[in-house]
């Protein structure tokens, strides 16, 4: 469980970066 939260948990944030820089005052 935790080598699975360790990779998701990086895709989870890059993926929220990229969306809020496609609209970063949403």
């Amino acid at each position: 469980i935790k080598g699975f939260l360790s990779d998701v948990k990086p895709a989870l944030l890059s993926a929220l970066d990229a969306e809020y820089e496609k609209n970063p005052f949403e």
